[in-house]
């Protein structure tokens, strides 16, 4: 626990450990809560590298690894599928995905049962990381209502260059 803001932390502990570009942008309230859930914004590149933290590939970026198994183990862990299935974001990822991911988890939108993660932003942004595949695919949008459901070509791409 420390007594420092979380812009300080995150920070310290990750943003500048592992040499991000530009700033990271986080919405907070003006009493320090996040908004909507955690809106975040940076640059699509350091995005990419932000991803790379949750693959064998953070190496890449620094000799120290940010993301340990514990954390995975908790995003695997936990989640009900059941009540997943039936709510409206997993109704959504079943529909778009056109399989049923295992559950949502962490501020994950969808934990693959093969271990692929998938994260949405508002108007279309997209994180999606195969661990064990050591893949992470991003990309930015500002189209609010997009009539094309670009996830489900992260995962395609990350199983079609995985085989």
């Amino acid at each position: 626990m420390t007594k420092k803001r979380f812009a300080r932390v995150f920070s310290e502990r990750i943003w500048s450990v592992v040499g991000m570009e530009g700033d990271g942008e986080l919405a907070i309230s003006p009493a320090g809560e996040s908004l909507n859930g955690g809106i975040f914004a940076s640059r699509l590149r350091d995005f990419a590298r932000f991803g790379l933290l949750f693959t064998p590939s953070y190496k890449v970026l620094t000799e120290q690894k940010i993301v340990d198994d514990k954390y995975f183990e908790k995003v695997y862990g936990s989640g009900n599928s059941f009540a997943f299935s039936k709510g409206k974001m997993g109704k959504r990822m079943i529909e778009n995905f056109r399989e049923m991911p295992s559950h949502a988890s962490y501020q994950w939108d969808a934990v693959f049962n093969d271990g692929d993660l998938y994260k949405s932003g508002r108007y279309g942004q997209c994180l999606y990381i195969s661990p064990k595949n050591d893949f992470v695919v991003v990309w930015f949008s500002s189209v609010y209502s997009n009539l094309l459901w670009l996830p489900i070509y992260a995962r395609a791409i990350v199983k079609r260059l995985s085989n």
